[in-house]
């Protein structure tokens, strides 16, 4: 592991302008890229369709999502809804496997499935983080994304919250060394590393303390990543989607709301008003 990767280094607004998906005037939805969703079950269809719009509102150009008449997807016509079988077939630029996702065996398949294929920056979270914890020897595509907070993390290397609250940059090194991909340690200062380097992100604040807070994070990160240019790595877009999400957050409170009043949904409102000002 390298030295510098000990040492957290700011992400800031200023660090943003470089790894903000953008638009060329004869971009299509191509440009946009395709993001899947495989999320929801019974209780917790909410989480499937808060990744999803997340997904959309920030740019990707197709987001799937898999199908479910339990997640009301004929009000919900953005999304290109799929059976299993149909998902399989296809290549994504990026996937969300996890939120309210309460079928252990379904996501060791998938995990399982897209490894053999290949796919690209899939973002593990919620029960997926859960069904990792209990594979000890799995191994990981480098350019994959675990998303924990606190409690997760300390599953997945055997500790407890608060060991990983006291020592949060040891636990993200070592969950990055254990599992060889992007680790993005949620909660105040979020970390975030890829064995060569380690950020912490300068935004957000505990209004994002939530349920449906990280279902909305993950719909971002998918879209940042799958539409990030060569120039971008893969961290840096990580990075952008974490600090795009906070600075909601942080927006929230300098608009005088009050702290225990951000919703998830909120987040989803507010995401066209934080890229219009964040771009600028």
């Amino acid at each position: 592991m390298l030295k510098e990767a000990m040492k957290p280094n700011p992400y800031t607004k200023a660090s943003l302008k470089q790894d903000l998906p953008t638009r060329n005037k004869t971009d299509s939805k191509v440009q946009g890229g395709k993001v899947c969703v495989v999320a929801g079950s019974p209780g917790m269809w909410g989480a499937a369709l808060m990744a999803a719009q997340a997904a959309s509102l920030c740019g990707a150009g197709y987001v799937y999502l898999l199908a479910s008449t339990k997640q009301n997807l004929l009000q919900n016509p953005d999304f290109l809804a799929s059976t299993e079988v149909q998902l399989k077939k296809l290549k994504f630029s990026s996937a969300v496997l996890g939120p309210g996702y309460r079928k252990p065996k379904s996501i060791g398949q998938w995990v399982r499935h897209w490894q053999k294929t290949g796919q690209k920056n899939v973002i593990l979270d919620a029960e997926a983080l859960n069904w990792l914890a209990l594979q000890p020897t799995q191994m990981l595509p480098s350019d994959w994304i675990l998303t924990p907070h606190e409690g997760e993390m300390g599953r997945l290397l055997n500790k407890s919250r608060t060991w990983v609250h006291a020592h949060r940059s040891d636990a993200v090194i070592a969950a990055q060394k254990k599992w060889q991909c992007i680790v993005v340690l949620k909660g105040a200062a979020t970390l975030i590393a890829d064995g060569k380097k380690i950020y912490s992100v300068t935004s957000g604040n505990p209004a994002l303390g939530k349920a449906g807070s990280g279902d909305v994070l993950a719909g971002i990160i998918a879209a940042f990543l799958a539409q990030k240019t060569p120039k971008v790595t893969g961290l840096r877009a990580v990075c952008a989607a974490t600090f795009v999400h906070g600075w909601i957050a942080d927006n929230w409170i300098k608009s005088k709301k009050d702290v225990l009043s951000l919703r998830p949904t909120d987040l989803l409102a507010e995401i066209p008003f934080a890229l219009t000002v964040l771009r600028k």
